[in-house]
């Protein structure tokens, strides 16, 4: 997925920021040789610890939901240990729970 995020960090006045965003771009589904492109969209949240002036750790987790979709009446071929043969196939993803760990430098 493409996206375009923004978050909204709380001023706190001690080592401990908080953060809650969101994020909305274009999703690509591909499978069993098909693609679709459809909306991305969701929440994201989380806490980031200064551990000096340049140098932070940051925990976070992050809600994604899709509107894309991998769709065919008619599959055939030989897809790693899985021989399909004129069978249908449907693939959506419809969400998707992130977490992250990072180390974040301030120049």
């Amino acid at each position: 997925a493409y996206t375009v995020n923004y978050d909204y960090l709380f001023d706190t006045k001690n080592k401990f920021t908080p953060y809650i965003g969101a994020h909305v771009g274009i999703a690509d589904m591909e499978a069993f040789g098909f693609s679709d492109q459809g909306l991305a969209y969701g929440v994201q949240g989380g806490v980031i610890y200064a551990i000096n002036n340049n140098l932070e750790i940051e925990l976070g987790i992050s809600y994604s939901a899709s509107n894309a979709k991998a769709e065919t009446t008619t599959v055939s071929g030989n897809f790693g240990t899985v021989t399909l043969t004129n069978a249908s196939a449907y693939v959506e993803a419809e969400s998707m729970v992130k977490g992250l760990i990072g180390l974040n430098y301030k120049f």
